[in-house]
């Protein structure tokens, strides 16, 4: 189970404690209740511009945050203490104060508590003495000035084209530009007429998008992943028995992950009760070696509100448990993205020496992941490389079919016992 709770790493009184303190200062208690209709008339002015709903949702001070990326404004509070009198600098001092934080509170939602944690000191030392880069622009909304300091209420856009560079140079997240597919093997039990949904029993059917299915591709992609669709994505390939079991070995999900060349299988079981509601379990499973990478689990009683009730519910639940178990998957593929391994890759049929070529020029000039290729067999039908490479086979497969790597269209596969099989599609 999961226990990636925001408020381990940021509580919320970190963002609201300013606000306390700047209350204790001000002893006259006139000038509270006129700093506290200042700071309530911001927030509704907030509200009024886009809506109650999105600015609780992108609001920092508000701590029931449902997106994994902070969307509009993101709101802080920034101090600068007074020194010999400059106001000027104090001010600037405030406006640096409030950006960091908005820069730190945009990495946790981001990131996740959890990655946060285990990349604190990259965090601190290579990404925020940056935070002035990843600000597109600012507004103060309010100021006070006290005693011996000023604070700031700032409301800021950060700039995440050029955050995630920062995160994929200091190895946080994934290469910028790569995608993490995901493939949902997750079943739908309904107590009140006792039917299973398992697309996977029979896969040939194309079995249309059933509700649990539905809600995992909107939350999952809402938050960074690529979703298969596999009523748009169907392999022609046999199947073995165990892999059309609704209960699935380790062995079996990989191999369905290997089909469809996903990077991760959401593997799970979704129980509908229109009683008592629903109740998801979902583990993340890696596809390169069926390990499990995080899981989690969450229980909701049965929405009545909405036009789909039922569908309602079971969004929120997978909601819930998406904001926990997409940072770790990303962390967990950005790590894995950094090991070399090696790559056996058979090239079939090229016609000419320039075929040839093209391929290895390809590889080493646009397929920035090949570390090294060595030619180490050839023969009439083929020429065997053995490849460093970056990722897996699968990533590799993906990749060499887009279309600004090669001048040519190729068809490829996993093959066992030969690696990965590649033809030039005449």
């Amino acid at each position: 189970m999961i226990r990636n709770s925001l408020s381990n790493i940021y509580p919320s009184n970190r963002l609201i404690a300013p606000v306390n303190d700047l209350y204790m200062k001000v002893m006259d208690m006139k000038k509270v209740r006129q700093l506290k209709l200042t700071f309530l008339l911001i927030i509704l002015a907030i509200l009024s511009l886009n809506g109650a709903a999105e600015a609780f949702k992108s609001s920092a001070i508000i701590e029931n945050h449902k997106d994994t990326k902070p969307e509009g404004l993101i709101i802080t509070i920034g101090t600068g203490r007074i020194s010999d009198e400059n106001i000027a600098y104090a001010r600037r001092l405030a406006v640096e104060d409030a950006l960091k934080r908005a820069v730190e509170y945009y990495l946790i939602k981001r990131l996740g508590s959890e990655t946060v944690a285990n990349n604190f000191h990259t965090i601190i030392k290579e990404i925020i003495p940056s935070y002035k880069d990843m600000i597109v622009n600012f507004t103060i909304l309010t100021e006070e000035h006290l005693q011996e300091e000023i604070k700031l209420l700032i409301g800021a856009r950060i700039n995440e084209e050029i955050i995630n560079i920062f995160l994929q140079r200091s190895g946080i997240v994934k290469e910028i530009g790569a995608t993490v597919k995901v493939l949902f093997l997750v079943s739908e039990l309904n107590a009140s007429h006792g039917q299973i949904k398992c697309w996977w029993n029979k896969p040939d059917n194309q079995m249309n998008l059933y509700e649990v299915e539905l809600a995992l591709i909107n939350e999952f992609q809402k938050r960074g992943l690529e979703p298969i669709n596999r009523v748009m994505n169907t392999p022609e390939v046999e199947y073995t028995p165990e892999m059309l079991n609704t209960d699935l070995t380790p062995e079996s999900i990989k191999r369905w992950g290997e089909i469809y060349l996903s990077d991760i299988v959401i593997y799970g079981k979704c129980y509908i009760d229109k009683g008592a509601g629903v109740s998801i379990l979902l583990k993340a499973v890696d596809t390169r070696d069926a390990s499990i990478i995080c899981e989690d689990e969450s229980s909701l009683p049965y929405l009545k509100e909405g036009e789909d009730p039922l569908f309602e519910t079971i969004k929120a639940a997978i909601s819930q448990m998406a904001d926990k178990m997409v940072p770790l998957i990303l962390s967990h593929v950005g790590m894995e993205s950094k090991k070399l391994v090696k790559i056996n890759v058979r090239l079939m049929n090229p016609e000419s020496l320039r075929d040839l070529s093209e391929f290895i020029d390809g590889l080493e000039k646009r397929l920035n992941r090949v570390k090294s290729i060595k030619k180490i067999e050839i023969n009439k039908e083929s020429i065997n490389f053995n490849i460093e490479y970056q990722g897996d086979e699968a990533d590799f497969i993906r990749r060499i079919k887009e279309p600004d790597i090669l001048p040519f269209d190729v068809s490829a596969v996993i093959e066992p016992g030969q690696g990965v099989v590649i033809r030039i599609l005449r």
